[in-house]
């Protein structure tokens, strides 16, 4: 069985559309939904004319630069926000420290400057994030590398090591909200004004926003196409000893079907109650795991090997 884990590209990716729809002035959900309609038709023009083929191309090199990438898109953006939660909560606090040494005063200004938006001083908030964030990241890798452990069955070791990472999510995230409750975390902020099944309005795009949607959904076809390909060329590699599973068109079709669906309808309700610091620690788990096997990686590491270990 291939699971294709797009999401946390998808995630990147929808951020992106919505960095472009603020700047162009356009309607997010008009812009997102054409974006997965463009996508769509990329899609199914993949399938319907058997464009996987060309993939018997591709080497083994390419498939594992590939993964490399994905690997420091993730680790990127896992830092770009570690590197964004100390400028908002931690930077603040000397210039408020040289001002005042009350406790006091300085939580009813850090309150303030929440309100206006300004630099905020919260180093409990910045030090939360850091544990939970790599709290996510140890106990995913942890519950990953179970099954080489002689705990438990055999079968409860493939359990644990195939569920590690939606269990590391709930576990932190119970963490971080029911232990940590006092302390604020950064959250996804849900606007309550837009109803859950909200229809997105295509038609409000100007003619040149269809042209730009045209682009960014043809990179997303090309994202989807090759993270399903690559990932069924690594799973049907004869080293992995099992047996040769061949994607019917049929089943492309039926995948990225849903993915259409899924564009015209936006549920972001369960994402507020995770830590925004427990999905950058998911980053991070991705990019380590999505590593393994990784022969390119490998190679890159005997740089820095001693000689007669590399040997061994």
């Amino acid at each position: 069985m291939i699971i294709l884990l797009t999401t946390v590209p998808l995630a990147i990716y929808i951020k992106v559309i919505y960095k472009i729809s603020e700047e162009l002035g356009y309607d997010f959900f008009a812009m997102y939904a054409c974006v997965g309609l463009f996508c769509q038709m990329f899609l199914v023009l993949y399938s319907a004319t058997e464009l996987c083929s060309l993939m018997k191309l591709a080497t083994r090199s390419a498939e594992e630069m590939f993964s490399l990438f994905i690997a420091i898109a993730f680790t990127v953006e896992s830092v770009r926000a570690v590197h964004n939660i100390f400028l908002k909560n931690y930077s603040g606090c000397d210039s408020i420290d040289s001002h005042s040494g009350n406790s006091s005063l300085i939580n009813v200004t850090s309150a303030v400057g929440q309100e206006n938006g300004t630099v905020l001083c919260r180093r409990d908030t910045t030090i939360l994030y850091m544990l939970l964030m790599f709290g996510t990241l140890w106990l995913g890798l942890f519950l990953y590398n179970f099954r080489k452990t002689p705990y438990l069955t055999r079968s409860r070791r493939e359990w644990l090591a195939d569920y590690a990472l939606p269990a590391s999510v709930l576990i932190m995230s119970f963490t971080g909200s029911y232990c940590f409750a006092d302390i604020a975390k950064d959250r996804f902020k849900l606007r309550e004004n837009v109803p859950i099944m909200h229809l997105a309005d295509i038609f409000s795009l100007p003619p040149s926003g269809y042209f730009v949607c045209l682009l960014l959904g043809f990179s997303l076809s090309f994202l989807f196409f090759m993270d399903q390909n690559i990932t069924s060329a690594i799973v049907n590699n004869p080293q992995n000893n099992i047996m040769n599973v061949r994607e019917t068109r049929l089943a492309t079709l039926i995948a990225h079907s849903m993915i259409l669906i899924s564009t015209f309808y936006l549920i972001p309700y369960p994402l507020q109650l995770i830590p925004t610091s427990v999905l950058h620690g998911l980053f991070l788990y991705m990019a380590l795991t999505s590593l393994s096997g990784n022969e390119m990686f490998e190679r890159m590491l005997l740089l820095i090997t001693e000689q007669h270990l590399g040997k061994l």
